[in-house]
């Protein structure tokens, strides 16, 4: 599959879709560096993009880099309140925070 997105890119790199599947395909192959440039690229595209934030974060996280995990988080926490409350981001930052 990542094969697959990664020709549809070469095809059109401005095609988002291709992007996101791919770093979703990343993360699920536990490849997260290869995923965090992805979403880094979506974020850049679309800042707002609450979804993608989130899996940047995740991805962070899951590389032990906890700073960066709660850069995002807090990111979504101030962007995105309402729904930062809903996904529970509070409790995550809390989290992040206490193995800082």
């Amino acid at each position: 599959a990542i094969s697959s997105y990664s020709e549809s890119i070469r095809l059109n790199p401005e095609y988002e879709g291709a992007y996101l599947n791919r770093a979703i395909a990343h993360s699920m192959s536990k490849n997260y560096l290869q995923a965090i440039k992805d979403y880094t690229f979506l974020i850049n595209k679309d800042p707002r993009n609450f979804d993608v934030i989130y899996e940047r974060g995740k991805s962070y996280y899951s590389l032990k880099k906890y700073q960066l995990a709660l850069k995002d988080f807090e990111l979504l926490q101030q962007k995105f309140a309402e729904k930062a409350k809903q996904e529970g981001i509070e409790q995550i930052i809390i989290e992040l925070n206490k193995i800082k």
